[in-house]
């Protein structure tokens, strides 16, 4: 896999950070892009489109498109053998086009055995602990069709595989304390990779569950319960409930039900209320990789209450990360979020985007300015942080 002409997004150091938290926002964030980790002298690679990863690469063999035909009974052993043996004296040739070939695999088995190695390869980078990761806009690479994977089933896989217990118990504990999700993003856990398996650890979710019955939960191993919520709260398909204050008691699961209270809404409160809707749901899609979806929700909360920045700010980054060219794209970006930024209460996040921008559009002096101001309002965000690292690192 190569950077296709790309332009840098971001970038940042892989050493105390949960990663699989890291590639869910990547792909939420940046929609379409190449995501590479370079760890202890070993390059990793993901490609995103629409916020759903398309190819991937690792360095382990055991991953490689022929190894993954094997182990899954496709191939033989004497075929894999001369799988990778053609791979390695023809560089530029597909490896699943060479085994698709030569083990006479029918389109659809080769889909699969595709989808298994991107899924494997990805899965891979949940695990990292040490390193450096660069997120570029690479320029419509080619992929296969039908390999779009939920990012969320690399983080789930992944997590089960490669992060060890204690590690992923950790993790989890560090998100919350209690554990919900809502019934709507049911039908979505088929694409994390849920089955039958998990289906305990789903009803507690339902009801809400706190991080001590994880363990405890019948039916489902404690170390798949553990990545479950893992991936499921980085995708933002679960919610986390941070600790309680001591001297606090959890709420109950659910209240008793009293009689309703009738509220009557003003023209304004109900526009108030229809653009605070449009907004979340434009923000789910955008996580889960819907970016059209995402555009028109945002774009509809901008127009309902056009003095909520955040809702502008959003929009305009959505329009950006989902434009394939994202030179012309990002003058546009620019414009929009220069206009946002220009007040006084405008979202940190219009700071954040334009210093990016500014950069990519080689203006270190700018994109420092916004950076700085991030950090001036919010002191502890990390991404700006890095950004000003960097930037003091390469002497521009």
């Amino acid at each position: 896999m190569a950077t296709f002409g790309a332009m840098l997004l971001a970038r940042g150091e892989v050493e105390a950070r949960a990663f699989g938290l890291a590639m869910a926002r990547i792909a939420s964030r940046y929609r379409s892009a190449e995501l590479a980790v370079l760890s202890r002298g070993k390059t990793y690679e993901v490609v995103f489109r629409d916020g759903a990863i398309v190819a991937a690469r690792s360095p382990h063999p055991e991953d490689h498109v022929a190894r993954v035909a094997l182990a899954s009974g496709f191939i033989t052993a004497d075929c894999c053998a001369l799988v990778e043996q053609v791979c390695l004296d023809s560089p530029s040739a597909d490896p699943i086009e060479v085994c698709a070939v030569l083990g006479e695999l029918a389109p659809e088995v080769a889909l699969r055995v595709l989808r298994r190695s991107i899924v494997q390869c990805a899965s891979r980078m949940v695990a990292l602990e040490a390193g450096a990761f660069t997120v570029s806009a690479h320029l419509r690479a080619p992929v296969a069709e039908g390999t779009r994977v939920h990012v969320g089933c690399a983080v789930f896989l992944g997590s089960v595989a490669h992060v060890p217990a204690e590690r992923l118990e950790h993790l989890v504990g560090q998100l919350g304390s209690r554990f919900e999700l809502a019934s709507t993003n049911v039908a979505e856990l088929v694409y994390v990779g849920f089955g039958t398996a998990e289906n305990p650890l789903v009803s507690a979710l339902l009801e809400g569950v706190t991080f001590e019955r994880l363990s405890q939960l019948p039916g489902i191993e404690p170390r798949r319960a553990y990545a479950a919520v893992y991936a499921l709260v980085a995708c933002g398909l679960a919610t986390a409930t941070q600790r309680l204050a001591r001297g606090t008691r959890e709420p109950p699961a659910s209240e008793p039900i009293t009689e309703p209270t009738l509220v009557v809404r003003s023209a304004d409160a109900t526009r108030q209320q229809s653009a605070a809707e449009a907004y979340e749901r434009g923000e789910h899609a955008l996580r889960a990789g819907r970016v059209d979806e995402a555009i028109t929700d945002l774009a509809r909360a901008a127009e309902l209450v056009p003095q909520d920045r955040r809702y502008g700010t959003l929009l305009a980054w959505a329009r950006f990360c989902g434009a394939h060219d994202k030179a012309a794209a990002g003058a546009d970006a620019r414009r929009a979020l220069t206009r946002i930024a220009s007040h006084d209460d405008a979202p940190v996040d219009a700071h954040y985007y334009l210093g990016v921008l500014e950069r990519m559009l080689d203006r270190p002096a700018r994109a420092e300015e916004h950076f700085r101001t991030v950090l001036e309002r919010v002191p502890d965000h990390v991404e700006a942080a890095t950004e000003l690292r960097f930037l003091a690192r390469s002497g521009r």
